[in-house]
């Protein structure tokens, strides 16, 4: 599947860049991945429809008027869902999250009702669901006042998705959270998206900041230096079963095919192609496909794969929020 994934996701992003060529090449890339590891070849024509229904139906929302609905489209297509009913189950559940006093405008919270419509199949989320994410958020608040936003938004959907009781999972990320500082990693917002992927394992706090330590030690020990922002994705590794070591091996080899299917010469690779860190990003969302298109009949692995895969979703929706903001800063800071 590699080879073929990889050609693909380089197929499709020609044809996005060609068709997009004043878009941020990171919201293209991610789009181009998605696609790819759906096992769409030449699924471009059929995502670029789905961001143009959202880019119509966008109005005030900019995660459908911005480079965003090129993610979110790949999603869709992804699933095979139609844009037009899952945006409309996104405004629905948009209406419930101000009935339980959550922020409805801006791009967290529309990102948050997608990922819930999404996953319900173009389905407006419940209200016990959308109750439980407003239970999840304030149980967050309290233990992270000065960390806690709407950017948290997507992860406390995927969670409450879930049907986890708020008290109990915020536990288990609070024991996830302080282990995780005491074995040396940074506290702050990337360790604390750390604790909320990793939590989709049915591990207790110990355990999973465990399993966390000991993928960053096979990919420390492979010259991957693990900052804060590789936290992530070293969290999305560690929810999928396998050895340490053998994930590190895999997800370097897919990082480094990538670059190289993207880059030509290392001239191109180091200055013009695809970044290490980007790259990284999309290795595992492709090793995730693979661990879901092979036949594990261990059910408690499947069910891993697909919570790390809706985690996969919550994370790009995260990210590409980060993204937004980010620009809509520099833009109001360069006309001030």
């Amino acid at each position: 599947m590699d080879t073929t994934a990889i050609r693909t996701y380089t197929a499709n992003l020609e044809a996005l860049k060609q068709r997009h060529h004043w878009t941020d090449t990171t919201f293209l890339r991610l789009a181009a991945m998605s696609l790819a590891a759906a096992g769409r070849d030449g699924g471009v024509e059929a995502m670029d429809a789905a961001a143009d229904e959202l880019r119509k139906r966008g109005g005030w929302s900019s995660a459908r008027t911005s480079p965003v609905r090129f993610v979110l489209a790949a999603m869709l297509v992804r699933r095979g869902l139609r844009a037009g009913a899952v945006d409309q189950a996104a405004a629905a559940t948009l209406a419930e999250f101000g009935r339980h006093r959550l922020a409805r405008g801006g791009v967290q919270p529309y990102l948050a009702a997608f990922l819930m419509a999404l996953q319900g199949g173009g389905t407006a989320a419940g209200d016990d669901v959308v109750a439980r994410m407003a239970a999840i958020m304030d149980a967050w608040k309290k233990a992270h006042p000065w960390l806690t936003g709407r950017d948290d938004y997507p992860m406390a959907a995927l969670h409450a998705l879930r049907g986890e009781d708020p008290l109990g999972l915020t536990q288990r990320l609070e024991m996830a959270y302080e282990a995780l500082h005491a074995r040396g990693f940074t506290r702050g917002n990337q360790l604390q998206l750390a604790t909320h992927l990793l939590a989709v394992a049915p591990l207790d706090g110990p355990g999973a900041a465990a399993r966390f330590a000991d993928v960053a030690a096979a990919l420390s020990a492979r010259g991957e230096r693990v900052g804060a922002s590789r936290y992530d994705e070293v969290a999305l590794l560690s929810v999928l079963p396998g050895a340490p070591v053998a994930l590190a091996d895999e997800v370097l080899r897919l990082r480094d095919a990538l670059r190289e299917a993207e880059g030509g010469s290392w001239f191109q690779r180091t200055f013009a192609g695809l970044p290490a860190e980007t790259a990284l990003s999309l290795a595992v969302s492709l090793l995730l496909a693979r661990a879901g298109s092979s036949n594990a009949e261990d059910l408690a692995d499947r069910a891993a794969v697909a919570l790390a895969q809706a985690a996969v979703e919550a994370q790009q929706a995260a990210m590409v929020a980060v993204m937004v903001a980010s620009t809509a800063a520099a833009t109001s800071s360069s006309h001030s």
